[in-house]
């Protein structure tokens, strides 16, 4: 299960023609080019082409995201947000325009749950955010269903407020490898992050429904089988 989420396995397949004109009305096109197509003050977006897994966005956009608020700053273009599947179609529109095909495949493999839950307190995300009960702040176990693009949009949406944060506590906004967001993405997905929030109400009304007390028991009311 691992290896398919980090290989955009639930993903959303993002549509080119429509990520076309969001890259560039969010004001993407007028740091970065594609194809040949945009502006000179970031790097060119043609290797995404060859990036294997969304993670390898969140990282990056994670990286640069102070950097790029700044620049945008000073050049009066308002920082985008990304809502559903925009940033899908986005990086579906990079891939299908891109002209880098060379070298070999950005890659990364299926993260570690238990290097990622030694990476969320030694990237001092742990400052900040609880996980099942463990840290301090809002706790990411809570169900935030969504994809991992929609995931590397939420990073950059909250990237300021978070940025604020660290700042208010003397933490530097850490860095992370692709391999290091995929491992905290694993912890992340074990602790239930991308789970919908379930109803204990409905559950009870179900294992009635679906027979599943005719076997089992639960708190001592059911079956023996």
């Amino acid at each position: 299960i691992a290896f398919l989420h980090t290989a955009q396995y639930f993903d959303e397949i993002g549509r080119a023609q429509i990520g076309e004109p969001l890259f560039a009305g969010k004001g993407c096109a007028q740091c970065h080019s594609v194809g040949g197509k945009g502006g000179a003050v970031g790097p060119v977006l043609d290797q995404l082409r060859r990036s294997n897994s969304p993670v390898l966005v969140a990282a990056a956009m994670w990286n640069h995201g102070p950097q790029m608020a700044e620049t945008m700053k000073s050049k009066g273009i308002e920082r985008p947000t990304f809502k559903g599947s925009e940033l899908n179609d986005i990086i579906a529109y990079i891939v299908a325009a891109g002209r880098d095909t060379s070298g070999e495949t950005a890659q990364v493999i299926p993260g570690t749950p238990e290097r990622g839950e030694t990476l969320f307190r030694e990237k001092q995300c742990v400052t900040c955010h609880a996980v099942e009960g463990k840290g301090v702040g809002p706790d990411l176990a809570r169900g935030q269903r969504g994809s991992l693009t929609q995931f590397a949009a939420r990073m950059w949406n909250h990237g300021p407020a978070m940025w604020a944060k660290m700042k208010e506590r003397s933490i530097e906004p850490p860095r992370l490898t692709g391999q290091e967001m995929a491992d905290l993405l694993a912890y992340l997905y074990v602790s239930r992050y991308f789970d919908p929030a379930g109803s204990a109400s409905r559950g009870r009304t179900l294992v009635e429904a679906k027979g599943c007390v005719g076997c089992h028991s639960v708190r001592g009311k059911g079956g023996k089988a």
